[in-house]
């Protein structure tokens, strides 16, 4: 009796870890996903980055992104980070900021027009 007690605890124990390593592993694809999501929000309206040489026009670009957060209302600049520089996926900014999945979506797509129209006044688009 024990014996069979023992394999259906290492069973159980081995179908656990396999269940873990699928979880982790959809886990972890659902946050590539979310990266990829945001980023390519972002590539619709900044030039592509492909040539490594261009590290002064790259660091112009970053710093007139910069510079825009600076003119936005504190709350729009935080949305506007925490999607595109530590990937926060739209329903937890609803959540934090109270706001609806909607509202964080539209505030984001105006922000992003915002910005494009900020770096072509600048000269980087």
């Amino acid at each position: 009796m024990d014996d069979e007690d023992d394999e259906e605890y290492s069973r159980h124990r081995l179908g656990r870890k396999r269940s873990k390593k699928l979880f982790e592993k959809k886990a972890a694809l659902e946050a590539a996903k979310k990266y990829a999501d945001a980023l390519d929000e972002l590539a619709e309206i900044l030039p592509s980055t492909q040539n490594t040489e261009d590290t002064v026009e790259q660091r112009e670009m970053l710093d007139a992104v910069l510079r825009f957060l600076e003119t936005l209302p504190k709350t729009q600049s935080d949305l506007f980070v925490r999607r595109y520089w530590r990937f926060s996926s739209f329903e937890d900014l609803a959540h934090d900021y109270g706001m609806t999945v909607n509202y964080v979506r539209v505030t984001l797509t105006r922000l992003r027009k915002r910005l494009q129209k900020y770096l072509r006044k600048e000269g980087l688009l």
